[in-house]
């Protein structure tokens, strides 16, 4: 069934490591370098209707699509984000940190800089340096900048574990806020 610009499979399995390795191979033979293929994978319980194992898999595609870089990602991988993923837009408004990320990305905005992707991996890879630094392509140097200016900007201290996994979430909630308003390419179950 085609669906918003996308190809909608739904295919029945027995188990969740069957749909997953299944996913994996479709995407393996089908999926090519110019066309980027998501697909997600929902979760096979007897309690569930199909509809709601299509909507799991739909937004599987769609946050995995943004965050993992994997062309397979499986609804009960997803662990905090399906929670941000389902927070009221007021809820998410009210939060200090993430308007603290809106500021830092309307900063990237208007200075032409790339603070707001520069947490983002600093984050990800856990307060890494040479992982994150290789990962955006820059000098270690370069990332240690970057981080002093993310700090001043913000008013945080990174070396913080409190504001560090608050900022970590906040930028996990900016950017699957725009995985929301995205079409999906392509999703299958």
């Amino acid at each position: 069934m085609v669906r918003e610009q996308g190809i909608a499979l739904i295919i029945e399995s027995k188990s969740n490591a069957t749909g997953q390795a299944l996913a994996q191979r479709m995407v393996a033979e089908i999926g090519n370098r110019s066309q980027t293929l998501r697909t997600g994978v929902g979760q096979t319980t007897n309690d569930k209707s199909l509809r709601r194992v299509y909507d799991e898999a739909l937004e599987a595609a769609m946050i995995g699509g943004q965050f993992s870089g994997m062309p397979v990602t499986c609804f009960w991988e997803l662990g905090l984000l399906d929670w941000l993923y389902r927070l009221p837009a007021d809820v998410l408004a009210a939060n200090p940190y993430l308007a603290k990320i809106e500021a830092l990305a309307e900063h990237d905005r208007k200075n032409n800089s790339d603070l707001a992707r520069t947490l983002a991996a600093y984050l990800d890879y856990n307060g890494a340096l040479a992982e994150a630094a290789s990962a955006l392509s820059v000098h270690r140097n370069t990332m240690l900048y970057r981080l002093g200016r993310i700090e001043s900007i913000l008013g945080v201290d990174l070396r913080n574990v409190s504001q560090r996994l608050n900022l970590h979430v906040a930028v996990k909630a900016y950017y699957l806020r725009a995985t929301q308003t995205t079409k999906l390419s392509s999703a299958s179950l």
